[in-house]
């Protein structure tokens, strides 16, 4: 079965260009030399609408300013295997087709309540609390960036897993648990930090309560109430305004559930946040507990109880995460392909011999290597202000997902 892409990066290979680019994309993350007459004839078919001056004044944004910014080594230029499964992909398409999603989807989008009959079909015994869950986060102000309700995602998400385990004894318990991933990130601005414990009791059945606990980024929690406390007193936060603010969440709420302890611990010591980088502080905070402690805490957990099924429901959460398409905004689809890139280096890390969860791994990370260069080459095809789109994009991309695509030689 050849690889499928999805219709937004199907539609730009199209392009009778494309080739061009990917070779351009290529000998560029390469640092080949330009200067050969097959290198350089690659660089006048792809800037021609640059005139005559083209292939000149893009050597010399490469040798002036992207090489010594972002690409200072050789490297090898990752490239996408067409011989990767796609096992989720195929499971979510399916999924998909069924009628009882169908209803239950049409319904969250529409803002009504669903079925019983269509929620057992996914959540069995856990349908009533599908159903209060639903109620809950049906307002307007759970809506994701690309426009849809929250709810949209976590059921995908959650008809993902169920059918991915369709042939398991407890799909129905791992279904209701990957739709519940994002319950506590959701609920918890709501009712307060100081329910926090309390949270759990209430909306998390016992059955699924150590999973969500895994699932759940207390991390970000934490620094969105911080980041959102910031923006109301329109100040732009250094690292150590960060360290102060936690220390008052933990004096604040000391009796209730707190990670802040260990955060601020861990942020004395993190010398890479600094306020000149391109993302702010609080995003490079996020971040650095994202990749050092949420994910790597998620996997050896799963790790250890033998549960790495609690691993690929995150895969499942993060590969649907980026299908808003040009409905969301570049640092943001960025940010979730440098997500895809944390988990696959995480899960990579833990050396398993299950090949369905290697198989989904390598799912993950194609795909974030197929989305990296396509963030590229789609904006090296745009015919008008060619140069703006070059500089903008491939200094963005680059400074964020260097490598994604880029191996180290």
């Amino acid at each position: 079965m050849s690889y499928i892409y999805s219709s937004r990066v199907e539609k730009v290979r199209r392009d009778p260009k494309y080739p061009i680019a990917e070779a351009f994309l290529d000998l560029m993350l390469n640092k080949d030399s330009f200067e050969t007459e097959g290198n350089e004839k690659v660089l006048q078919e792809l800037f021609s609408q640059l005139g005559s001056a083209g292939p000149d004044v893009i050597k010399k944004a490469l040798y002036e300013y992207i090489y010594p910014k972002y690409i200072s080594e050789p490297g090898t230029s990752r490239r996408v295997d067409e011989a990767v499964g796609q096992d989720i992909l195929l499971a979510r398409q399916s999924m998909q087709q069924t009628q009882q999603f169908l209803n239950i989807q049409n319904s969250i989008l529409a803002s009504k309540l669903p079925q019983m009959e269509d929620l057992n079909y996914f959540f069995g015994k856990f349908s009533d609390n599908a159903l209060e869950t639903m109620i809950r986060f049906q307002t307007p102000e759970f809506m994701r960036v690309c426009g849809i309700p929250a709810l949209a995602h976590w059921m995908r998400v959650g008809g993902t897993v169920k059918k991915i385990n369709e042939y398991e004894p407890d799909n129905v318990r791992r279904a209701f648990a990957a739709f519940k991933h994002d319950d506590v990130e959701t609920g918890i601005p709501i009712v307060g930090l100081e329910n926090y414990s309390k949270y759990f009791v209430k909306y998390i059945p016992t059955e699924i309560i150590a999973e969500v606990i895994l699932l759940t980024n207390h991390y970000d929690i934490y620094l969105n109430f911080i980041r959102d406390d910031f923006k109301v007193k329109n100040l732009d936060p250094t690292k150590n305004m960060v360290l102060t603010a936690l220390k008052k969440l933990r004096k604040k709420h000391k009796n209730s559930w707190t990670y802040t302890d260990g955060m601020i611990s861990e942020l004395k010591l993190v010398s890479e946040i600094v306020s000149e980088s391109k993302m702010n502080v609080i995003d490079q905070v996020k971040s650095y507990f994202y990749n050092k402690k949420y994910l790597p805490i998620l996997a050896m957990s799963a790790l250890n109880k033998d549960e790495l099924f609690i691993v690929e429901d995150k895969i499942v959460d993060l590969l649907d995460n980026d299908n808003g398409g040009k409905k969301i905004p570049l640092s943001k689809y960025v940010n979730n392909v440098s997500k895809q890139w944390a988990m696959v280096n995480v899960a990579e890390s833990l050396n398993s011999d299950y090949d369905s969860f290697n198989r989904k791994v390598a799912e993950l990370k194609n795909n974030a290597i197929v989305k990296a260069r396509h963030l590229i080459i789609d904006d090296l095809l745009e015919q008008d202000m060619t140069l703006d789109f070059f500089y903008s994009t491939t200094a963005q991309i680059l400074s964020r997902l260097k490598p994604v695509l880029i191996e180290q030689r």
